[in-house]
């Protein structure tokens, strides 16, 4: 392959291709399209109604509370693929009390490849 020394980025010649690019890419944008962070949508509460009334979630049955406690750690702790399930560790999920002598669960995570000091 030859070099042919043009700069589609930078030269003059494509200047205006550059603007129409840029242009359809602000269209695309407005219309809800374009670039976006790829989201799931959160669960509504009927739908999480509809997964107990189906016993899929649930405490009586072994399969169905690993369910639960996976919705529970994706939902609250952000957890997301199975490798992070996998991996956590007892001592991960904390017991802590406020000021006021609320209790709530605090997850300590630990660095991982998606999930760095910051």
């Amino acid at each position: 392959m030859e070099k042919s020394g043009i700069n589609i980025l930078k030269d003059k010649e494509f200047h205006h291709s550059r603007e129409v690019l840029s242009a359809k890419r602000k269209h695309l944008k407005s219309q809800g399209l374009g670039n976006k962070k790829l989201k799931a949508d959160s669960f509504s509460s009927s739908e999480k109604d509809m997964l107990f009334q189906q016993n899929l979630l649930k405490t009586g049955n072994p399969e169905a509370l690993l369910n639960t406690i996976w919705l529970n750690n994706t939902l609250h702790f952000g957890l997301r693929g199975r490798k992070e399930h996998t991996n956590m560790l007892f001592g991960d999920i904390n017991m802590m009390t406020t000021a006021s002598g609320e209790q709530y669960v605090e997850f300590n995570e630990r660095l991982t490849k998606t999930r760095t000091a910051q």
